[in-house]
């Protein structure tokens, strides 16, 4: 900062919506990567449940209604996509639905603000294996899992 005084002021929101997913992007990623290394040190056996927190936060899904297949994907790819910049590909019906993470935008940001090793990348793989099933399981659905290429597609099934 350059040190100037400036008169007290309400900020104004001036962030397109690409920024503003950017940003949105960096801080999930910076809170991440500080708390997982935090974890590590004080509780390391509690990082599978923050991932699962973290890549699907049940309460959240519960909160907004979800009750079908097809209504937890898509709320799914709508917060991937609208809040972070995501390219989440839905399909299915309301009893057997799958999302498919074409482009994860926080995994992108998280692997560029870490230096995570390969065990630590495969640690997180199936923790959001974990957090899937733990998410489905909430809703009393079913989750299949297929990681191809480390792009993951999940289905959720009644």
């Amino acid at each position: 900062m350059d040190g100037k005084e400036f008169q007290p002021a309400i900020v104004e929101a001036t962030w397109k919506l690409r920024r503003l997913q950017e940003e949105l992007c960096k801080g999930a990623a910076h809170q991440y990567v500080h708390t997982v290394s935090l974890l590590r040190k004080c509780a390391p056996d509690a990082i599978r449940e923050f991932n699962a927190v973290f890549i699907a936060n049940k309460t959240y899904f519960k909160h907004i209604g979800v009750e079908s297949p097809g209504q937890l994907v898509r709320a799914l790819a709508e917060i991937e996509t609208n809040a972070f910049g995501g390219k989440m590909l839905v399909s299915g019906d309301e009893e057997k639905a799958s999302i498919r993470y074409e482009y994860c935008a926080e995994w992108i940001a998280i692997e560029e603000l870490s230096n995570m090793t390969w065990g630590e990348r495969v640690n997180l793989a199936e923790h959001f294996v974990y957090a899937m099933h733990d998410l489905a399981h909430h809703f009393g659905f079913s989750a299949e899992v297929l990681l191809d290429g480390g792009v993951p597609t999940v289905t959720f099934s009644r």
